[in-house]
């Protein structure tokens, strides 16, 4: 799959991939960081957050693809799929 994944690439920019017409679509999450705990209160435990389908089928074609970094609408926005990093700005 990853070596189909690879010939959809844009020449030009090795990182700019075309959603190709073959990927198996995923389900991704994103960690969501608890708000601080007020003093004297238990610490929550962190919340899992799914991406949108349309978002979630995007980030694993490009997971299947090899590319690094995937910017969604703003360029604060975006995932690392080498370090499984997020910044939402």
């Amino acid at each position: 799959m990853a070596s189909e994944a690879k010939q959809e690439t844009n020449r030009s920019d090795p990182d700019v991939v075309r959603l190709g017409p073959k990927f198996a679509p995923g389900t991704w999450f994103w960690q969501e960081a608890p708000a601080p705990a007020r003093k004297g209160a238990r610490a929550k435990p962190p919340r899992w957050v799914q991406y949108e389908q349309d978002q979630a089928n995007r980030l694993e074609w490009c997971h299947q693809a090899g590319v690094q970094r995937v910017v969604f609408c703003r360029d604060d926005d975006w995932v690392d799929l080498r370090e499984m990093v997020r910044s939402d700005g």
